[in-house]
């Protein structure tokens, strides 16, 4: 995977999230609905099933890379977690589907391929003495997004103080 095809930039954009309501998720995925323009297909239930499910695990987690905390992640809906552990758990919540892997493993199994679409999942493995990489679920391109205009991305991470949705690009 290159991270510059897919424009993300990493740093001080987005906050930690707040914790949804089902009318601020059904109203952000609307939005993404709406600015999807994918061959004109419409999202697909499992897609929405993803988003929803994301959504609704953003600002429940906060991170932490202890032994218990990718079994928390998976299994609960709230408090320590990592990003393969969280990216899991939503998988399981919305499709039923137990990868449990780590970011390399996602990265290994090729779950991205390129083509930015509601509910992919995005994943990198990096080298670096005990560090798998990051895997995230890309939400969307929001026009009108809670930190402006961009592509938003679904995780839970250290840079964001746990699980978040937060614009990655313009």
């Amino acid at each position: 995977l290159n991270w510059a095809d897919f424009d993300v930039q990493f740093g001080s954009m987005g906050l930690s999230s707040p914790i949804y309501t089902p009318e601020e998720i059904e109203a952000i995925i609307n939005q993404i609905a709406a600015s999807y323009d994918f061959s004109g297909m419409e999202l697909t239930a499992k897609q929405r099933a993803i988003l929803e499910a994301a959504l609704s695990r953003c600002g429940t987690f906060s991170y932490s890379l202890s032994g218990s905390a990718h079994n928390n992640a998976i299994n609960n809906d709230k408090g320590r977690g990592d990003c393969s552990g969280w990216v899991t758990g939503t998988l399981l919540k919305a499709l039923g589907i137990n990868y449990n892997t780590n970011a390399a493993g996602y990265a290994n199994k090729g779950v991205y391929n390129g083509v930015k679409k509601p509910g992919s999942i995005i994943a990198h493995k990096n080298g670096g003495a005990g560090y798998s990489g990051h895997v995230m679920i890309y939400a969307g391109y929001l026009s009108d997004g809670p930190d402006g205009p961009g592509h938003y991305v679904m995780d839970c991470s250290s840079s964001k103080g746990g699980s978040s949705f937060r614009r990655v690009s313009q």
